[in-house]
Formats: structure tokens, sequence, C-alpha cells
């Protein structure tokens, strides 16, 4: 807590907004408040809980507040915060942009979707990874480029010494067609969205 260029108190609570907003009204009653805090996985709720409870607050990227030698070599709670309240008291923090929440949350949409992508081509090397191990050649590139339905029957009709071998490909094969169903309906709920907007 920062008042013409003076520190008035360094003090640890709650992370909740209005558990800060009592403490303030209490401890500061009629004061004009600011506020800032750094860009991170908390997203962006607790700013507009701020805005609407009257403080003025910014969101800001860690990389562009200024820190001086000693703060980057000994980085905790309390040096951050009393860093964030000194750059903010000398004006010399610039926000990010705050998406608003519907765009926020197709942020998350489209994530999700990058996520489930990522999450098909790891299965899909767990597969050709599993083939290589049993000694299993895999056909041509052009089968397997859209990995198709006839390719993926392809794995299903593939024999196995134990049945070990085979479960574990089923396993493999089973996470893949989730994952893939997964995709479109992301891809679905993706495309209805946008023909809303």
């Amino acid at each position: 807590v920062r008042t013409m260029n003076i520190v008035l108190q360094t003090l640890s609570i709650n992370p909740r907004p209005n558990d800060l907003l009592k403490y303030l009204n209490r401890t500061y009653p009629g004061a004009r408040y600011r506020s800032v805090y750094e860009a991170g996985f908390c997203g962006f709720w607790i700013h507009r809980q701020l805005i609407n409870a009257g403080i003025a607050n910014i969101v800001v990227n860690p990389a562009d507040v200024p820190t001086a030698h000693k703060e980057k070599d000994r980085k905790t709670d309390k040096i951050d915060s009393r860093k964030l309240a000194r750059e903010l008291s000398k004006n010399n923090l610039t926000g990010i942009y705050i998406p608003s929440e519907d765009a926020q949350h197709l942020r998350s949409l489209c994530r999700a979707r990058f996520k489930n992508r990522q999450n098909i081509n790891r299965v899909q090397n767990r597969i050709k990874a599993h083939l290589h191990l049993n000694g299993i050649k895999l056909p041509e590139r052009s089968e397997m480029s859209h990995w198709s339905a006839r390719f993926i029957s392809w794995l299903e009709s593939l024999e196995f010494s134990h049945q070990s071998g085979r479960d574990c490909l089923d396993i493999y094969i089973e996470e893949l067609q989730q994952s893939r169903l997964r995709l479109l309906k992301i891809i679905r709920l993706l495309r209805g969205y946008t023909k809303q907007a």
C-alpha cells in the first residue's frame, strides 16, 4: 500500500477482490484506489471485479515492468509487490489489452482445440512407435497422411504374437478416435460462435 511515494504497508491477504475491498474500506476509508497485477494464470476476472468496485486497476505484462538489478536477483512476492506499487505510482506501467469475457472464452475454446490437436499428434506417434517396436512396417505415407478410415481399419486388422500387444494398440486407437471426435465437436462449436458474431 503506497501513497505520496511512501510505502504505508506491505501485507499478505487472501487474493480475492472482495477481501481486498473490505480491507481497504476498513483501513483507508474514503480513499481513491489504483491497483495493478501481473498477467498470469488467473486471467482477468479479478480485474473486472476491481473495476466494477471502482478501483482503477490495470493488468501488466511482467516483462514490461521496469526492474532493478537487485529485484531480478531476489524475487519474492514482497519485492514484486513493492516494485509494482512503485512503478504504478510513477505512472511507468502500461496495461495490456483486456479482452471481453466472450472473447476470452472463445480464446479458451481455441486453446482447447490446439491442445486436442497436439494430443492427436502424440497418440499417432505412440501408435507408430508401438508398430515399430513390434516390427510392423507402416504402409506408404499416402495411406497415413490423413489417418483415414481405411488406415484405421488396417490398424484394427493387425495381429500380434501376444494379446497384450493387440490390447495396447486398441487402447491407442480408442484414444485417437475419442480425440478426433472431441476435435470435431470443438470445430463445430467454434464455427457456430463465429457465425453468431
